[in-house]
């Protein structure tokens, strides 16, 4: 049902023919199965996503936010990007969703989003392949921002100061040094989070890249 109304305008077109299309819808899919069982588990009952804010960070030319407004159109999908200069026509074809240029890296990163969820029954803050020290940001993010409800976070590559530390353990423990990364963000995200939430991790065999793993969590009601 997503097809016809994304086929029907020429930038969603565009952006579904982008290089690498296929892979991205695969883990837009992916993005949009874990957001629904986030919105289950907070008890958010309305189909077509009425009262319900969901913030996409790094979001790139917005694969996964375009089809999670396409699916939930009662929601406000905002997409949060460093990258301002991307061709974004697609943004305007779809009613509720925006684009917001954002450092995750600023100091006031937290109140911003705060400030974007604004007074939403809930809020979900999503990251699908974040690279580096981009991923651990999200999750202190999410962590110390209460108007954060839940969160999916789809890790990527290693990079920086963590890979070094990652492939040896992943060497010792003789596994994929992607396990060890996943494993390491989730027991950040369950150490920062304490007895506020839940956290889960989720591998979904269906997208099309070895990063197929979610980091799934939730707060607890105050």
């Amino acid at each position: 049902p997503l097809l016809a109304p994304m086929l029907a305008s020429d930038a969603l077109r565009r952006l579904l023919a982008m290089k690498n299309g296929h892979k991205e819808i695969t883990e837009a899919c992916a993005m949009a199965a874990q957001v629904r069982g986030i919105l289950s588990a907070l008890g958010h009952v309305c189909e077509d996503g009425r009262g319900l804010t969901i913030l996409d960070m790094c979001s790139g030319k917005g694969m996964t936010a375009s089809l999670l407004a396409l699916m939930l159109p009662a929601a406000k999908v905002t997409m949060f990007d460093c990258n301002g200069e991307m061709g974004l026509e697609h943004v305007a074809a779809i009613p509720n969703l925006d684009f917001r240029c954002f450092d995750v890296f600023s100091p006031d990163a937290s109140d911003i989003l705060a400030e974007a969820a604004g007074d939403a029954s809930a809020a979900i803050v999503i990251g699908t392949h974040l690279c580096g020290a981009l991923s651990p940001r999200l999750i202190d993010i999410f962590a110390c921002t209460p108007r954060l409800d839940g969160l999916a976070l789809c890790p990527c590559c290693l990079k920086g100061s963590i890979r070094g530390s990652i492939m040896q353990a992943a060497r010792a423990r003789g596994v994929k040094p992607y396990q060890v990364l996943v494993q390491t963000l989730k027991n950040l995200c369950e150490s920062e989070l304490g007895e506020k939430g839940t956290v889960d991790l989720v591998v979904d065999q269906e997208v099309l890249s070895p990063a197929n793993a979610f980091i799934v969590a939730t707060k607890r009601p105050l």
